[in-house]
């Protein structure tokens, strides 16, 4: 154990070394930050298999990676059936924990650990991310507070759930994305492209359509064929990866659909999530606003997953009025990767749109992005009031709107 908690610390201190300037402040004040969450997200955590995990429940991920870890322990060796490990599709995350298991032995909170540092070195990813689309360095720094502060992104730095390494890696595609095609091309600049999508491929095969389209929209027609080549190379590379999503919608789709509408007062949520195009824009809303719809009542409200998201609910109001700014800096840039935090956002809510799968850490794979546009609301009191009326608004409008959905539905 006190060479497991080494490696968080080395690793700590060598995100403060390898930060930059003021982004020392975001690595240390991210450490505070997810230490308070370690003793607030306790009072959540309950006993199983000799972890510690948020759900009991066999089909929890963050017991089921421990439990992966476990299997890889057992073996004596990584080199096995990603089945047997529980993770068929995105194995990866099961394979960072089956390693440090084998590293330094059974320990409830290695998972944890993985996440825990993968929080740290996330606001200075989107640091960088920022800084690659064009956001001068004022902005880029606010950004990376809003991670740090985000309270649903402090939460999944200290739990062991994958999603905080995932997101980590998607903004670091993100931004390599960025440097390649709308910068000058390197053959740095490609080998971090092409690592970092391997990567994603073993982490969340299923983001990566979405990323090569991203790139696709913005390059296109913009800074000549070598940015346009990168981009549909990577739409190429998507298209095996993009089978692979559609065949899982027909399973795990049907599956959390299920789930959430069982047990819908007058089958609200069944019609809403199960609908047809009509029902598309309610979706989006949904999935933006209720990290999971299950529309059956406010009961829900209480969980600990809601009150964390009063934060990301905040975050939305600063990010839509951010989108304005954002707007106008490309107008007068004429640099597309400006759009990128945009188009990014947009693509993940139609896919979610489309696909009707209420999955809230999906929507959180947008976090990066909605900080970049949240980012002009923190340095403009004029957009930041604007913001907390958004806010208020919305919560004027909230419960009244629910009621008038139920009566619909």
């Amino acid at each position: 154990m006190i060479g497991a908690l080494l490696m968080v610390v080395i690793a700590a201190l060598l995100l403060w070394w390898a930060a930059r300037g003021s982004e020392r402040d975001l690595v240390l004040a991210a450490l505070a930050v997810r230490l308070v969450m370690v003793g607030l997200a306790w009072l959540f955590f309950v006993p199983r298999d000799g972890t510690w995990v948020m759900s009991a429940s066999d089909t929890a991920d963050d017991l089921k990676y421990f439990e992966g870890g476990l299997t890889a322990l057992r073996h004596g060796t990584l080199w096995i059936d990603p089945a047997l490990l529980g993770a068929g599709r995105n194995p990866g995350f099961v394979y960072v924990v089956g390693a440090l298991f084998l590293l330094f032995g059974k320990i409830w909170f290695l998972p944890n650990a993985v996440s825990f540092v993968s929080g740290l070195a996330l606001p200075v990813a989107v640091v960088r991310l920022a800084e690659a689309v064009g956001l001068d360095r004022r902005r880029a720094l606010a950004a990376g507070w809003i991670i740090v502060f985000l309270p649903t992104i402090a939460f999944f730095s200290v739990t062991g759930y994958k999603d905080q390494l995932t997101i980590l890696l998607l903004t670091l595609l993100l931004t390599s994305g960025a440097h390649a095609v709308g910068g000058r091309l390197t053959v740095a600049r490609l080998g971090a492209v092409l690592v970092l999508t391997a990567l994603m491929a073993v982490f969340r095969v299923g983001l990566l359509p979405l990323i090569a389209g991203t790139f696709c929209l913005l390059a296109l027609g913009g800074r000549g064929w070598k940015a346009s080549a990168v981009a549909l190379s990577l739409l190429a590379a998507s298209i095996w990866p993009f089978t692979l999503w559609l065949e899982s919608t027909e399973q795990l789709d049907r599956f959390t659909v299920i789930q959430i509408t069982e047990g819908s007062v007058a089958g609200m949520a069944s019609q809403v999530l199960s609908g047809g195009i009509a029902t598309w824009p309610l979706r989006a809303t949904l999935f933006l606003i209720l990290p999971y719809p299950s529309l059956t009542g406010l009961d829900d409200a209480w969980q600990l997953y809601h009150w964390l998201n009063l934060g990301w609910y905040f975050l939305l109001c600063m990010g839509a009025v951010g989108v304005a700014a954002l707007w106008r800096s490309w107008r007068e840039t004429t640099d597309r990767m400006l759009l990128l935090p945009i188009v990014w956002t947009a693509a993940v809510v139609l896919s979610l749109m489309v696909r009707g799968m209420p999955n809230t850490r999906y929507i959180l794979t947008v976090v990066p992005a909605v900080a970049l546009m949240g980012s002009y609301a923190v340095v403009d009191g004029r957009l930041m009031r604007t913001a907390l009326m958004l806010l208020g608004a919305g919560c004027a409008t909230a419960v009244p709107a629910y009621f008038v959905l139920r009566g619909l539905f």
